[in-house]
């Protein structure tokens, strides 16, 4: 298993496929780099597949942003300069901010059962509501049982 240390923190990491753009996959709170199992193996056909594990870091005091900065320097240290980046839960929040604060190495930004981390719900406004709601197919039509 590759691992990555500097004076900030060590990674533990993989990278998957030999070709395509790298796909850099930050997970969730709840799981590790094993969680994007079923993934992989597709994904890596198409792109360079980088998953990680921050194994011990000296300071997370600035949270998202220190796992954000974590990120970087492990493409730093595979010489990516540039990837799509595709973050789950915590990871969404972490992809967000390697997007905002580094929008040089995020080629295409992905995220999967995340938040945009606001204060409470956000609700639609009514135009785009409508747009999407105007715009999507009829459901098909069943005959009724009997008649």
């Amino acid at each position: 298993m590759p691992l990555m240390v500097n004076e900030q923190v060590s990674v533990d990491y993989d990278v998957h496929g030999d070709g395509g753009p790298p796909l850099l996959m930050i997970n969730g709170l709840g799981f590790g780099r094993w969680g994007f199992f079923k993934q992989v193996p597709a994904l890596s056909r198409r792109f360079r597949v980088v998953t990680f594990d921050i194994r011990n870091a000296q300071n997370l005091s600035h949270g998202v942003a220190d796992l954000s900065s974590a990120a970087v320097a492990l493409l730093d240290h595979l010489g990516i300069r540039k990837a799509h980046v595709l973050g789950t839960s915590l990871g969404g929040f972490v992809a967000q901010e390697l997007a905002l604060d580094r929008p040089d190495i995020v080629d295409r930004l992905v995220l999967v059962c995340t938040s945009y981390g606001g204060s409470g719900p956000e609700t639609m406004s009514p135009a785009p509501w409508a747009r999407c709601s105007a715009s999507a197919p009829s459901p098909p039509k069943t005959p009724r049982a009997g008649g």
